[in-house]
């Protein structure tokens, strides 16, 4: 079993909030910036699935797919000069959505809109890159060893209920052994140390990171933010938690150029990724 954050119980409503917001593009009401002009001979593609739903609607699917069936929508690149039913293996249902296996699509992307210019290929989407790993505990073992027989669940809410409380707490983790509890904080550790000895007497290691988790999710909303107003569409996101002390975007088509701009422009605490790339 692998090493697993611990969501502090307070960010547990933020983090559903991110996630419808930015998993699948269900077009957000409010008026985006227009897409940045792109070069109109610059070929781009990507590999996904394809949805159209009954309006007529052709996505490119490379974000969350709604799980009905037949799916009502995903989050992706609209596609234009296509029919679906042409792809080998598609399927239409009987409310008129079409689905088709994945397929590698080239074509012109605007910033709103892959046109197709080369026929469908049948091909599997790359795989994604791994996730980095969590690290386990920093502090060395205490003399006399970890206390294992004193592991409590209830004792860990108690620390996470405790974190959820101090401004410049991170996010709480557990080691591969799934018994050591990580709860991190960008200061006052001694304070820390001696609060949470009160709450939990089973191993637990309080350590110092460099960005509570309050300074991350704020640093995710003025990215999500700055992409908007840049006219990126976001296919999703995450603030990473505290262990990974950075934030994580992915949109529908950026440059390299704007990419590198753009992280550029955050110190190295964003991680972006394009669902298309150019060739």
């Amino acid at each position: 079993m692998g090493m697993r954050l611990l969501l502090p119980l307070a960010a547990a409503a933020a983090v559903v909030a991110v996630v419808a917001t930015v998993s699948y593009v269900a077009r957000d009401q409010s008026t985006p910036a227009p897409p940045a002009a792109q070069d109109e001979a610059q070929l781009w593609t990507g590999t996904a699935t394809l949805l159209q739903t009954p309006d007529g609607q052709l996505t490119l699917c490379g974000g969350a797919v709604l799980t009905s069936l037949p799916p009502a929508g995903c989050g992706g690149a609209a596609v234009r000069g296509l029919d679906p039913m042409t792809v080998e293996g598609a399927k239409r249902y009987q409310n008129g959505s079409i689905t088709t296996p994945s397929v590698r699509l080239v074509g012109t992307w605007d910033g709103q809109a892959l046109t197709v210019t080369q026929p469908p290929v049948t091909a599997q989407p790359q795989a994604p890159d791994p996730e980095p790993d969590i690290p386990g505990p920093s502090c060395p073992e205490p003399a006399g060893g970890w206390p294992f027989d004193r592991v409590d669940m209830d004792g860990w809410d108690a620390v996470q209920e405790y974190a959820v409380r101090q401004p410049d707490a991170g996010t709480a983790r557990v080691d591969d052994s799934q018994r050591i509890l990580t709860m991190p904080f960008t200061d006052d550790l001694e304070r820390h140390r001696a609060d949470i000895a009160k709450l939990y007497d089973g191993p637990v290691c309080v350590e110092l990171v460099e960005r509570s988790d309050r300074e991350l999710r704020a640093l995710f909303d003025r990215v999500q933010a700055d992409l908007k107003k840049r006219g990126l569409e976001m296919l999703g996101g995450s603030p990473n938690g505290s262990a990974g002390g950075n934030v994580s975007a992915s949109v529908v088509g950026v440059t390299p150029e704007e990419k590198a701009e753009i992280e550029a422009s955050y110190d190295g605490l964003l991680r972006l990724s394009s669902f298309l790339v150019p060739l």
